[in-house]
């Protein structure tokens, strides 16, 4: 929540770690390389997600700097495609004696 102090995540956590790796990678490929990511969340999703403000800040940061961020909005083609798979495999389950 804005204006609450956030925990720091143990060193030992996964997603602490995963950060710290993903913030390394871009600072050594940094301006150097072409660097291509999708995500589902949006930038706040990231902070929400990390538990630590100052390194997820950081993080976006550098991925931005110099970026083209391409928003695609509307229903995702691969969950309607999952979903249509569940529904005729619930229906072929039904109908098989």
């Amino acid at each position: 929540m804005p204006g609450q102090a956030r925990s720091r995540p143990s060193p030992r956590s996964g997603v602490w770690l995963s950060l710290i790796l993903a913030f390394q990678f871009c600072v050594e490929v940094h301006e150097r390389h072409s660097l291509c990511i999708t995500s589902s969340l949006g930038f706040s999703g990231w902070m929400e997600v990390s538990s630590d403000f100052p390194l997820a800040a950081a993080l976006l940061d550098r991925l931005t700097h110099h970026c083209h961020v391409l928003l695609f909005q509307g229903k995702s083609y691969r969950f309607q495609e999952s979903r249509e798979r569940l529904t005729q495999t619930a229906a072929s389950v039904a109908t098989t004696p």
